[in-house]
Formats: C-alpha cells, structure tokens, sequence
C-alpha cells in the first residue's frame, strides 16, 4: 500500500465503513479540501503532519488510533452520533473536538478549515470536562472489574440470576433462600461494584464479559472484553 503524504492529505476521512468515508471524503473534496478516505487499519501509512483527521467514532482501536495521530502532529476529531463517554474518552486520548454525524457537508468543511488553522473544536473548558468525564469512567470500570473480583460465589450466583433477567423471588425460590437473603445479597454486589441499582450491576456485568459457573467460581468473570 502506497504511503500518503501529508501535505497531500491536508484532510483523511478514517472510517471503517467503506462507501461511508468514501462519501465524505469525496463530499469534502467538492468543497475544495485535499482529503483522502483511510480505513483504520491502513493508520500507519499517515506519516507525521498537521492535517486534519476525521475519525469515526466507531472506529476499531479508536483510543490508540486518536493518541498515535495526536501525537504525530494530526488535529484529530470524531464524528457520529453524540455519545458523552465515547467521545469524553476520545478528548481524553487526544481528540481536540466533535462533529455531528448529520451535520452538513458545508459546516464540516469550514470546521475543517478552522481546525487546519489552528482553531476550532472544544474549547480548553469543554476538553477539561470531558476529561473529567472520561477518568471518572474510567475509575468506575477499574471499580467494577475489581468489585466482581470480589464476589463471594453466592453473590455471584445471584448476579448470574440478574444477569439472565430472574428477580430476587426466583432466585430466592431456586435457592432455597428467603428473598430478604437475596435482596441483602444484592445490596452487598451493588456496594461492591459502586453502582445504585440492579440494572447498573448488571450493565458493568455485561460490559467486563462476566460469567459464572458453580465448579469455576473462584474465576468467575472475564474481563478480556473490557
């Protein structure tokens, strides 16, 4: 694969979505700008410069993808759906600002002239808050991981039972517990993984590709998928 220079790619559209950085590049290129369409995989032709990169917020590794360019000199900003932690941990990784994915080509294209500039995206309040945002994320999922660690294997029993979308009488019933037991254990997973209700138990579950199994209980979860 051919490198791409940087002072021929003043603007890369970086999207795993084929015909869609396709499109947005070529929409880009119709306002004037020098811009090339990259799939996320192909990040190490960008040699270092001071374009501009558009980068899905969808994207496969975006977190390293964002500190590479970042570092190498690229004004990197996401687009797509508004999503506060995904593009917070963006900010925190090295983004400098945010497009809507259904803004109009033409307001891209002069939020890319401004950036190409030097100017434009958060402003240094806005990346403060994100950033605060994102680390506070951050502290929860490192909480959470080490707060199913922590388990008893009852509680992570009753988490399995959460989990699969049982209530506490069913549970109770299965177990042969009273459901005051089941409700006092799941207080104790609530405290241990620092969220308020059943339902954030079960999102951080979900999240960390927790499982479990009466004859592995010690390892009870996998956080491989975190």
């Amino acid at each position: 694969m051919r490198s791409i220079r940087a002072q021929r790619a003043r603007v890369v559209v970086i999207d795993d979505r084929r015909l869609i950085r396709e499109a947005i590049a070529g929409s880009l290129a119709g306002c004037g700008l020098d811009t090339q369409a990259l799939a996320s995989d192909a990040i190490d032709d960008l040699e270092t410069g001071e374009g501009v990169v558009l980068m899905s917020l969808g994207t496969a590794d975006r977190g390293n993808h964002v500190a590479i360019l970042a570092m190498r000199g690229w004004r990197v900003v996401v687009y797509g759906p508004w999503d506060e932690t995904r593009v917070a941990a963006a900010v925190a990784d090295g983004a400098l600002g945010f497009i809507p994915g259904a803004g109009g080509v033409e307001d891209v294209a002069d939020q890319c002239r401004g950036l190409l500039r030097g100017r434009g995206g958060f402003t240094a309040e806005e990346r403060a808050r994100l950033a605060d945002h994102a680390m506070s994320v951050r502290r929860a999922e490192t909480h959470h991981v080490g707060g199913l660690a922590a388990l008893t294997p009852r509680e992570r029993e009753v988490l399995s039972g959460l989990v699969d979308g049982r209530r506490a009488a069913e549970i109770a019933a299965d177990s042969y517990v009273s459901v005051t037991t089941v409700r006092n254990q799941v207080q104790s997973i609530l405290a241990k993984l620092n969220v308020h209700s059943q339902l954030e138990a079960v999102a951080a579950a979900r999240k960390h590709g927790w499982e479990w199994a009466p004859e592995r209980s010690m390892a009870g979860f996998d956080v491989s998928a975190s």
